[in-house]
């Protein structure tokens, strides 16, 4: 699988340090090895979040209700898919 990324904010090293700043981010990361979404969160939880295919079917969704959550991806058929979270889109290509 590969990612490409639109409409992100800035990446912090910590979400401490992105809660030191008093901005709220996302820390979203792919571990193709477990292929896993892997996020880090600085929102006051919860925070839904949504999987759809290429053609807008709702494929997966949940809640982020912890600062680490992780989205396993290793059920998806092959394609495009978009990961829909706190007003950001991140493409997922899975091969």
């Amino acid at each position: 699988m590969k990612t490409t990324r639109q409409h992100i904010t800035s990446l912090h090293p910590t979400i401490q340090e992105a809660l030191g700043q008093g901005k709220k981010k996302l820390l979203v990361e792919f571990d193709e090895s477990t292929v896993t979404i892997l996020i880090n969160n600085a929102y006051k939880p919860p925070i839904s979040w949504f999987l759809t295919d290429q053609d807008g079917e709702m494929i997966l969704m949940g809640q982020i209700a912890d600062i680490h959550y992780k989205i396993d991806l290793t059920d998806l058929s092959k394609g495009c898919y978009s990961l829909r979270i706190a007003g950001e889109v991140y493409h997922i290509l899975a091969a």
